[in-house]
């Protein structure tokens, strides 16, 4: 009984882990592209 639920809580951490690591790659690249889009603007109005 003790080790069915260890093995189901084991598991059940493993999974948000892999989540927050994807939602951080999204941030991570959505935080470069920001910067971007802005100098792009910012480069068009010295035009």
């Amino acid at each position: 009984m003790t080790t069915t639920t260890a093995t189901t809580e084991v598991p059940t951490e493993e999974k948000p882990r892999p989540r927050i690591y994807a939602v951080k790659s999204t941030t991570m690249k959505s935080r470069p592209q920001l910067p971007q889009q802005q100098q792009q603007q910012q480069q068009q109005q010295q035009q």
